[in-house]
């Protein structure tokens, strides 16, 4: 039979390996202040960008909000809907 220690070690080793398995969700909240010409091409670069660090950290995006042509002052709207 293993020792305490042994026992402690295989405990920790079986965590860490679920903690890589598990996956992070997570969620984009794109704003533009001004989208002068209304063709949302601010945001939709921000959500390119976004999702593409997301995979590359393994995230998996649950939802995205997006506030086009809204001011910072409004308190993102998007997101209390």
């Amino acid at each position: 039979m293993p020792g305490p220690r042994l026992q402690a070690d295989r405990i920790v080793q079986r965590q860490s390996a679920h903690a890589r398995s598990a996956i992070l969700r997570v969620v984009i909240y794109l704003r533009i202040s001004k989208d002068k010409t209304g063709d949302e091409h601010g945001v939709i670069n921000q959500r390119g960008d976004a999702e593409r660090l997301s995979a590359s950290r393994g995230y998996q995006v649950r939802t995205v909000y997006c506030d086009n042509d809204i001011s910072a002052f409004s308190g993102a709207p998007a997101m209390r809907r």
